[in-house]
């Protein structure tokens, strides 16, 4: 039954059946009708709360199916990740001023509104995805780098006085700034000045809007790109940006040691078009880091299906598969990004990674009152 049900939704009748089955066995020993003793509330909840732990089959299902869902928005080229990654941009609609890849990531997380989906096994997957997705924390920016990058609209770090993410569909804030390449923490910032930028400079260079709401804005935006660091910490990655460059460096470097000026760190070659890089000798070599910009590298598990940071493993790093997530890899070019994402803890699981959802995880997920 959770073979079918990773792919397919069964509908309410079906599901009120299975419980009817259940329940009639728990206490009559039969499948006939039985008087139940306790709510079906009740006996789902784990044996830690009071219940029996019995699998409800709608919530479990759809814990499955934001399982696929998960699983195909992780890096490859298979044939069904395509076809589910076509659906699932049939539903968002278009935002003009953001890249197409950023567009194919944004509606995932943020709370923008969505065209009706196009079929009823799509419908299902959606449903699930955002039964699962409050579970999700987004991880605080680090360095100037991830700062600049940062989303101003529908991002959960960067709230308004009421607490709320600043609305991508909302005109006074998100919908004209975002049409005219206003989106990103970068585009209020004057790199040269090292101060934000004032309204007569954003109403020059982008759709006119009023001094109230770009005071709010700034206000809204927790960090202070001037004093944020912008040097690489032990373990991360890192490639040499040329200018123009919107395709996957040939070269790679996990940062070993580090000071202001230099880095030693062991090389990385990328050996496919899909993104795939391999260690190249275990020695370690110096490089000056003028020039250089973080890379967002993920590794696979042993489990074919988990990704997790690369940043993470350990130093310097003899995995010979690593990859990239999105467009060219650089995180200044990104905007929301899966590997800044992580399961909250739940009652008997830790934190995990984006790519590290399970169906025990999700079932939790969609069991709890959001």
């Amino acid at each position: 039954m959770w073979y079918m049900a990773a792919a397919w939704n069964p509908n309410l009748a079906m599901c009120t059946q299975i419980r009817g089955i259940v329940r009639n066995f728990i206490w009559s020993g039969k499948t006939s009708n039985a008087r139940a003793k306790v709510k079906w509330e009740t006996l789902v909840l784990p044996t830690a709360q009071g219940g029996l732990g019995i699998i409800d089959p709608k919530v479990q299902s759809e814990a499955l199916l934001a399982k696929l869902f998960i699983r195909g928005m992780a890096p490859g080229g298979e044939p069904w990740k395509e076809l589910l990654r076509h659906r699932a941009n049939q539903v968002r609609l278009p935002v003009h001023g953001l890249s197409p890849s950023t567009q194919d990531i944004n509606w995932m997380f943020a709370a923008t509104k969505l065209k009706r989906p196009p079929t009823s096994l799509w419908k299902s997957i959606l449903h699930a995805w955002m039964s699962v997705r409050p579970g999700l924390c987004k991880s605080e920016s680090t360095n100037s780098v991830e700062t600049l990058r940062q989303p101003v609209f529908g991002n959960p770090l960067i709230v308004n006085q009421e607490g709320k993410p600043l609305g991508l569909n909302d005109k006074n804030e998100g919908n004209s700034l975002a049409n005219a390449g206003r989106s990103r923490v970068r585009d209020f910032w004057d790199s040269e000045e090292k101060e934000w930028k004032g309204f007569l400079a954003l109403g020059v260079s982008c759709h006119p809007i009023n001094r109230r709401n770009r005071d709010l804005i700034i206000a809204s935006i927790p960090w202070d790109p001037a004093t944020s660091n912008n040097i690489p910490s032990t373990g991360e990655w890192i490639s040499k940006k040329e200018a123009g460059q919107t395709s996957p460096p040939e070269w790679v470097y996990q940062v070993v040691r580090t000071n202001q000026s230099i880095a030693n760190v062991s090389e990385f070659r990328r050996i496919s078009h899909t993104g795939r890089i391999q260690a190249i000798g275990s020695h370690i070599i110096t490089i000056p880091l003028e020039g250089y910009e973080p890379v967002r590298v993920l590794a696979q598990d042993n489990h074919r299906t988990t990704f997790r940071l690369a940043k993470d493993l350990p130093i310097p790093c003899k995995k010979p598969l690593l990859y990239w997530i999105l467009g060219s890899g650089f995180i200044s070019d990104l905007q929301w990004d899966p590997g800044d994402w992580h399961w909250q803890q739940t009652h008997n699981m830790g934190d995990a990674p984006f790519f590290g959802y399970s169906s025990e995880r999700g079932y939790q997920n969609v069991r709890k009152p959001h």
